[in-house]
This record gives C-alpha cells, structure tokens and sequence, in this order.
C-alpha cells in the first residue's frame, strides 16, 4: 500500500518545541490552497520529530512557507488518522521572494548562455556552476 503525503503550506501559527524524554517532537498547522483558490484552503495539523521539529522551531514562524513530505499513521483504535512528517524543507519567504526571483532569473541567464546555437556544438561547460539554495 502507497502511504505517503506531500503539501506546501504556510503556518498558522508559531511553532512550540516539546520534549518527551530525549525525543524533540511539535505539531505544526499548515494551510494550503490548492491551485490558489482561497475557498479550498485545507488546515493540516502535523506532527513532526527530532531534527525536523527543531529546524521549524528555530528558523520558522507563523506565515512561513514550507513543505513537507510524510506518511499517514491511523491511532489504535482506527478512529484518527494523524499526518507525521518525514521530510520538511522550508521554502523561500516573502520577504526574500524578489531577491530570490532576480537571483533565479540572473542563474537561469547564466546556464542559458551554455547552450549552443543550432549550427554550433560547443560541448559541455568546462567549469562547474554551482547554485546555491536560497
């Protein structure tokens, strides 16, 4: 069986880190539109562990953007499904979108001038073009 989720979306609040013992655990809520239409927002309530908690915790706050990718785990009575995410990535946030758009768009430039004319092969590049993540 397929058990696996993946969402974009923002936080609708700020996230509080919890302990049980040694294990770093939180819930975090997400809404998410999916095709922009403010009418079919979804709430999700995740549950994330260790390094994933912490790394929302620390670097995330309400209104973020980001993604998660997870499995879906039903509670022993059968009654609740929760969401338990396995892998986050933040996204790039809106006050850093229109120096992450010219950022893109100069690197985008920059590989595009690697591609040869149609009557001209010049091979690959010989030097290698790192892009860092935003």
């Amino acid at each position: 069986m397929y058990n696996r989720f993946q969402v974009i979306g923002r936080l609708t609040k700020d996230v509080e880190l919890k302990t049980k013992g040694e294990t770093f655990y939180t819930f975090v809520s997400i809404a998410s539109n999916p095709g922009g239409n403010r009418d079919n927002t979804i709430f999700l309530d995740i549950l994330l562990f260790d390094e994933n908690a912490k790394t929302v915790a620390d670097n995330l706050s309400k209104g973020d953007m980001l993604f998660v990718e997870g499995v879906l785990l039903q509670s022993k009575t059968g009654q609740n499904i929760r969401l338990v995410g396995k892998k986050i990535v933040p996204l790039p946030q809106r006050k850093n979108t229109e120096v992450s758009k010219k950022t893109i768009r100069s690197e985008i430039e920059e590989l595009a001038s690697y591609i040869p004319d149609d009557d001209e092969d010049n091979g690959p590049p010989t030097e290698k073009t790192v892009i860092e993540p935003f």
